[in-house]
């Protein structure tokens, strides 16, 4: 019986002695396995960081491409900018680009991406413009859909053309251009009519309008130049 009894102590200290080496190794190495795991995690993020670049790269190198091509292509003459700058407040309101006076620009001209029209320049400085975008409630082009003359502008937080008579032959899908009336040259495509209503006297036509260029995602800019 005594025999019995002391072996199971002896059962039980080995077993405390088992815990009592585990935690001292736990404890012994907890800074070398959390160095491990720093370690791991940084050499992760930083591939996380190199693919997101490479990523990057990848898209502006496609955007820059995509420029040469359009400004090959084109027998309008241009100058090519990237954006500078886009304030998150004023999204649909104005970008700036890293053009200016240096560089040729001017008050009052036509600035395109490779789709069509997204604005006008408002302001020049020495090495930088500021562009305001056809989405800016200040802004009023005059447009053309086919031989019929009308106002872009922004109305209840739509891009609209008014001043188009009710009896205009005006139908879904067409073309909206510069009508080349004022400062902008004509011809410029801008989009397509998206929706016809009539106003609240049923004298003139409201054509929403879908735009060609994506103001959502704008990287490169073409300001038009010379014809």
């Amino acid at each position: 019986m005594l025999k019995i009894k002391h072996t199971k102590n002896m059962n039980k200290r080995k077993i405390e002695y088992i815990i009592l080496i585990i935690v001292f190794l736990i404890v012994a190495f907890s800074n070398s396995l959390d160095l491990l795991f720093i370690k791991s995690d940084a050499i992760l993020n930083a591939e996380i960081l190199k693919t997101d670049e490479n990523k990057n790269l990848a898209i502006e190198n496609k955007e820059l491409k995509e420029a040469v091509n359009f400004y090959e292509k084109t027998n309008r003459q241009y100058i090519v900018s990237k954006v500078k700058f886009r304030d998150i407040y004023n999204f649909q309101e104005e970008i700036t680009i890293f053009k200016g006076q240096n560089d040729g620009l001017k008050k009052g001209m036509a600035v395109m991406d490779q789709n069509g029209l997204i604005g006008v320049i408002k302001k020049v400085n020495k090495n930088s413009s500021l562009v305001r975008l056809l989405t800016n409630k200040e802004s009023k082009i005059s447009v053309k859909i086919n031989n019929t003359y009308g106002i872009l502008q922004m109305q209840d937080a739509k891009l609209v053309v008014s001043n188009i008579t009710n009896y205009a032959e005006v139908t879904k899908d067409t073309e909206i251009y510069t009508s080349g009336i004022g400062n902008l040259p004509g011809n410029i495509l801008i989009g397509k009519v998206k929706e016809i209503n009539l106003d609240n006297l049923e004298i003139e036509k409201i054509i929403q309008v879908d735009l060609m260029a994506n103001l959502a995602k704008i990287n490169y800019v073409y300001v038009v130049g010379a014809v």
